[in-house]
């Protein structure tokens, strides 16, 4: 994370920017470099307060969060109180569709369903399916 003080009262993140969206204006400079929404480019754009994206993890990743409040009506079919984090196996990390998710849904702006992004993941060999529900991490990707 590159956090940099601009003055006495603003410190930005500088690996997120902000598109000119009303709400869900934060966005991952690695896997975003065009809003889908308004088109706004990340080059043309300023880069995140950092407390906007504090708060925005400390929301997403808390044990009360409801992903629902920020999907505009994705079905996700999980619970919120399904667990967020991989599962440890030794060297090994293991996914669900639901942690995968929350795992990866920063990166993508929460703009794709857990479908989506499991299917990314399987498509470019990030995950591998290894038993119902679950999906172990490639540590090489």
């Amino acid at each position: 994370m590159s956090i940099e003080k601009l003055n006495e009262f603003i410190t930005v993140n500088n690996d997120y920017w902000d598109c000119e969206c009303e709400t869900k204006y934060i966005h991952h400079k690695a896997r975003l470099r065009e809003c889908r929404r308004c088109g706004a480019i990340a080059d043309e754009q300023p880069d995140s307060r950092a407390n906007e994206v504090k708060s925005l993890y400390d929301i997403i990743f808390s044990p009360e969060f409801d992903v629902t409040l920020i999907l505009d009506g994705y079905n996700t079919e999980s619970p919120h109180t399904m667990k967020n984090e991989p599962t440890k196996e030794g060297d090994k990390t293991f996914f669900t569709k639901h942690s995968l998710f929350m795992n990866q849904a920063p990166c993508w702006n929460f703009e794709l369903s857990e479908d989506k992004i499991l299917e990314k993941a399987l498509e470019v060999g990030f995950v591998t399916k290894v038993g119902e529900d679950k999906y172990l991490m490639n540590d090489n990707y």
